[in-house]
C-alpha cells in the first residue's frame, strides 16, 4: 500500500492509504486518517472515512487503431480522434443542407446527410490520403454506425464510405461500403472491393431487414492470411452480429493513395433518404469477438478512448 499527507492547516493534515492493484473491474480503496503536523505514519491513528474511487481499465480497443472519427462535431472538419486523417465537408447539396448538422447519434451527436435525385447531390466528407488509410497488405476492421429514415426507394446502392474521389462512378475505387437493396425489398449492406482503376472485383453483402429510425452497427473485417472478408451487422432489433455475409477468396486491398470519403452521391431514386452515421474507426487487425462485442455494447456503443470501468 501507500501513504501519503496533505497538509490541511498548521494543526491539521490529511493523512490517505491506498490500497494497490485493484482486480479489474473493482474499486480503488483510499482511507483517510487524521494526523498532527508531527506525525509521519499512520499507524495507530484515527481513520476518518473511507473513499472509493472507480478503476480504469485501457481497453485494447487502443492496439492497432488507425483512426477514428466521433462525427460529434456540428462546425469546422470532423476529427481524427487518434490521428491526423481530418474530414472536411466536401460537398453540400443544392439545399445547401449540411452534414454538420445538430443530429442525435448513437453517442453525443451524429454526421446527417440527405441523398436524393440526381437533380441536387448529397453531403460529403472528405479526409486527404494519408498513410494510416493504406489497407494494402494488411488485415483489418472497419467499424460505423448508421441510421436510415424516409426510406423511399432503396434499388441503389447509397454510399456509406468509400476510399476513392467522389465523382467519376469506379475511377480508381480502393474499397467501400454502401447501403444495398433492390426493388423486391431485399436490403442489406455491401461492401466492395475495386481494382484500384475503375472496376469492382469483389462484393461481399449482408442481407438485413433495415428497419427505418434504428441505429445499425456494421463491422467489417478482413483476415490477410486467409483471405476472409467478413461483414457483420448488428441493432437493437435483431441483436449483436444478427447478419452477416462472408467470402474467403477476396485479394488484400489496392495499394492507392485515394482520399476517404463519407457519404455524398446523388441518384434518380424516387424521393429523399436521410441517412445519420455515427464512431467510425478502421484498425489494422481483425478484432476479437469480444472486442466487436464491447464496441456494441448492448446497444449503446462506446467512444474513443473506449475507457472502461467508469
Amino acid at each position: 500500500m501507500r501513504e501519503f499527507g496533505h497538509l490541511i492547516s498548521k494543526s491539521l493534515r490529511l493523512g490517505l492509504r491506498a490500497y494497490p492493484n485493484p482486480s479489474p473491474g473493482e474499486e480503488q480503496l483510499v482511507e483517510c486518517y487524521n494526523l498532527r503536523p508531527s506525525q509521519t505514519n499512520l499507524i495507530g491513528h484515527e481513520r476518518i472515512g473511507t473513499i472509493h474511487f472507480p478503476t480504469i481499465t485501457l481497453s485494447t480497443l487502443l492496439d492497432d487503431l488507425r483512426i477514428y472519427y466521433k462525427l460529434d462535431e456540428t462546425s469546422g472538419t470532423f476529427q481524427d480522434s487518434f490521428g491526423v486523417a481530418h474530414m472536411s465537408q466536401a460537398i453540400p447539396d443544392s439545399e445547401d443542407e449540411t452534414l454538420m448538422a445538430s443530429v442525435t447519434g448513437i453517442i453525443s451527436k451524429a454526421a446527417y446527410t440527405r441523398q436524393r435525385n440526381a437533380a441536387g447531390s448529397a453531403e460529403g466528407a472528405r479526409a486527404p490520403y494519408v498513410a494510416a488509410l493504406n489497407l494494402n497488405n494488411t488485415s483489418f476492421t472497419i467499424n460505423i454506425w448508421c441510421k436510415w429514415s424516409d426510406k423511399a426507394y432503396p434499388a441503389l446502392g447509397y454510399p456509406i464510405y468509400r476510399k476513392r474521389e467522389i465523382f467519376n462512378a469506379n475511377t480508381n475505387y480502393e474499397w467501400g461500403l454502401r447501403w444495398y437493396g433492390n426493388s423486391e425489398g431485399a436490403f442489406g449492406f455491401r461492401f466492395e472491393r475495386g481494382n484500384g482503376t475503375n472496376s469492382i472485383t469483389d462484393t461481399i453483402d449482408a442481407s438485413v431487414d433495415i428497419h427505418e429510425d434504428t441505429w445499425y452497427m456494421v463491422t467489417v473485417t478482413y483476415d490477410l492470411l486467409t483471405t476472409t472478408l467478413y461483414v457483420r451487422v448488428s441493432n437493437a432489433t435483431d441483436g449483436f452480429e444478427a447478419d452477416s455475409g462472408f467470402s474467403t477468396t477476396v485479394s488484400t486491398m489496392p495499394n492507392g493513395t485515394e482520399p476517404l470519403i463519407l457519404a455524398n452521391q446523388g441518384h434518380t431514386a424516387e424521393g429523399a433518404i436521410n441517412f445519420q452515421y455515427d464512431e467510425f474507426g478502421i484498425w489494422s487487425r481483425v478484432l476479437t469477438l469480444a472486442e466487436r462485442q464491447t464496441l456494441w455494447n448492448d446497444g449503446a456503443g462506446i467512444t474513443y478512448p473506449f475507457i472502461l470501468g467508469i
